[in-house]
């Protein structure tokens, strides 16, 4: 029982993050909505994480709460990717959260996985690897193969950090 409450208090610790707080103490008046962004699809990625990682082995109860927080989180990340990706200086930021939010795309709609198919696309030329590519073709994989926890997706260890 002590696993599952530590599960809870971290997430609970995650979700008190104040993106608005991280922007303020980063940027300056010009930059801070950017900071925002920053703070907001690294929090979003990190709930979504949390949730998917720790309700697949288990230590995570499904419950309503925890479903809506994922939803709320995985709608955020999706809208702030769109606007991040917007920004030259910050993709190379992205990536992880993108790869987050594709392993959420399982349950999102076919539009949603076609954005992180291509987002993922358009990463591999910004930064000249073909890592990125790999987790498109894991996460496309994934998405057709029925299943839905997070160790269905990440079956054995992939390096997608760029």
């Amino acid at each position: 029982m002590l696993v599952y409450t530590d599960a809870q208090d971290l997430l609970g610790q995650i979700l008190r993050f104040s993106p608005e707080t991280y922007a303020s103490t980063n940027g300056n008046a010009r930059t801070q909505s950017k900071w925002l962004l920053v703070g907001r699809i690294h929090q979003s990625a990190i709930v979504l994480y949390c949730i998917l990682s720790l309700q697949h082995a288990l230590l995570l109860a499904d419950s309503e709460a925890v479903s809506r927080t994922a939803q709320t989180h995985y709608s955020r990340l999706l809208l702030d990717l769109k606007e991040g990706y917007k920004h030259d200086r910050f993709k190379s930021c992205f990536f992880w959260p993108l790869v987050v939010a594709g392993v959420a795309a399982v349950r999102g709609t076919t539009f949603e996985q076609a954005f992180v198919a291509e987002t993922i696309q358009d990463c591999a030329r910004d930064v000249g690897s073909s890592v990125p590519l790999l987790a498109r073709k894991v996460l496309m994989s994934f998405w057709g193969s029925g299943k839905q926890g997070w160790d269905d997706c990440f079956d054995h260890p992939y390096i997608l950090l760029v």
